[in-house]
């Protein structure tokens, strides 16, 4: 079983989040651990956690195709 990783996603409206959160959670083998909410015209941000791999697919599945190139480390 390899290391455990956290990834996160940021959404602008509940609605959003909710879609991201539940693509996430059905595109990878990803445990949610939960969501934020900032307080700032509605920046809610998603948490999640897995294997790399699971992280980095669950987060391009969740990302809308005019979000570009994601940033990853």
């Amino acid at each position: 079983m390899g290391r455990k990783c956290v990834g996160f996603v940021e959404a602008v409206g509940l609605a959003a989040a909710l879609q991201a959160a539940d693509t996430i959670a059905k595109s990878a083998n990803v445990r949610l651990l939960g969501y934020e909410y900032s307080g700032y015209d509605g920046h809610i941000l998603i948490k999640f956690e897995g294997n790399a791999g699971a992280i980095k697919a669950a987060a391009e599945a969740a990302a809308p195709p005019e979000a570009g190139d994601l940033e990853t480390p």
